[in-house]
This record gives structure tokens, sequence and C-alpha cells, in this order.
């Protein structure tokens, strides 16, 4: 898989400004003021060397003694409704570019995959228009109907990363090299003073976050599907 300097650029473009950087120290921000158009042809050259670096790392071919860094993340804790703690991971300006392109390169494909079984990743607005028609279902509901809402706890950090990889080969092989990369090893999070290591789940921040939540939960999602068929005939 490889991606062209007009998909790196849109990518850089769809990073938040002002979002934080990484254990590294590079923003989002610094990407952008060196990439747009009043740098000229400095900031072209920049692009084409973006584009080729990006290609590499989506082969997997980051030196390993860089990954704990590429692949790890500052840690930030957000406070829940209900009490409890969110840890959003804020990663690597490099890998969460990385990321966007490649969810950009893949949107469709998993789109057609998922649809109409997940609506999490690839189709636009399709969240919203769920909610919508789940209000509308419920204020219309007739005797003998039911809705069913289930949450799992902590998602994102509870996916088994076996399962995540055995999903990824299968359904997206092109980006497997690059996620086995970010995830086959511990990744390294950092809290103020501490440094924790993590070696389950998706990193909560992760642009791929969405994705590989789709693709490694998309059986458990077939498997509700047809248990609801079965008590609906």
């Amino acid at each position: 898989m490889c991606v062209n300097e007009s998909e790196i650029l849109r990518a850089i473009r769809s990073l938040v400004p002002g979002s934080a950087g990484g254990l590294d120290g590079l923003r989002p921000q610094h990407l952008k003021d060196l990439s747009c158009a009043s740098t000229g042809d400095a900031g072209h050259r920049l692009l084409t060397r973006l584009t080729e670096f990006t290609n590499l790392c989506m082969s997997g071919r980051v030196p390993i003694v860089i990954q704990p860094v590429f692949c790890g993340a500052s840690l930030c804790a957000l406070n829940k409704k209900d009490g409890g703690i969110r840890p959003i991971a804020v990663g690597s300006t490099w890998r969460r570019l990385i990321a966007k392109a490649i969810c950009k390169a893949v949107m469709e494909k998993m789109a057609a995959t998922v649809m109409p079984v997940q609506l999490g990743f690839g189709v636009p607005r399709a969240t919203e228009a769920a909610v919508h028609a789940a209000r509308r279902y419920v204020t219309d509901l007739k005797s003998g109907q039911g809705l069913l809402k289930l949450d799992f706890s902590n998602a994102f950090n509870t996916i088994r990363r076996v399962t995540m990889f055995e999903s990824v080969r299968e359904l997206l092989p092109e980006i497997y090299p690059f996620v086995l990369m970010c995830y086959s090893n511990a990744s390294m999070l950092r809290f103020g003073p501490h440094l924790i290591m993590s070696d389950e789940g998706v990193q909560q921040g992760d642009p791929l976050g969405p994705l590989l939540f789709c693709a490694s939960s998309l059986k458990l999602a077939k498997k509700y599907e047809i248990g609801i068929q079965h008590l609906v005939s």
C-alpha cells in the first residue's frame, strides 16, 4: 500500500489545529506551518519527503530503537460523567499523520465490508442517522417490539490484540504491517512522571482506533445480528 503527496497533504490539513504533540514534542501545527502554500518550494520538498517517509512506515520498517517513542503516547486523563477516568493517548504526530492517511485510503473498502452491521467507521454521519432512527423507533414502539442497547466498558482498551491482528490481516491486509508494528509490542504510555507499559487494546486517541475496533468486533456484531434474526423469526 502506498500513498501520494496529495493524500499526505490532505492528511496534514485534517490534523486538528492546536492539538498536542506526543512523546517527541512535535505538534500537528508544526507540519501545517511547514507545508503550507507560503513555504513554496521548501514546503513541497518537505511534502515529498513526508510521503516517502509515510510509505516507509506503512511497510512496518521503523527502526526498533525508535518504535517505543513512535508507537508510544502521552496520556491525558479526562473525567467521565459517571466519575470514572477516560485515558486519552496523544500519540506521535508522525504516527497520527500516517494513521489518518491510512484511514482515508481504506475508508470505502471498510465501509462496504461492515455495512449495515456497523456504522462506526467509513460511513459519513451514519452514527447520527442511527441515533435518530433509534429515537423514532422507540417513539413508535409497538407491542412485542423492543430495543436492545449494549455498552462495552472501556471498549477500545480491552480489545485482545491477537484478535485485532487476525481481523486486520483478514479484512485489510494492506495495512497489517503498520498495525503489527504499532501494537505487537507493549506501548509506552507516559502520564506525568509515570511510565505505563500497555500490551492490551487500542490507544484511545489513535486515529486508527475506530477502524481497528470495528474490524476486531465485526464477527461479534454479525453473531448478534444472526441471533436477533433468529429471535424475530
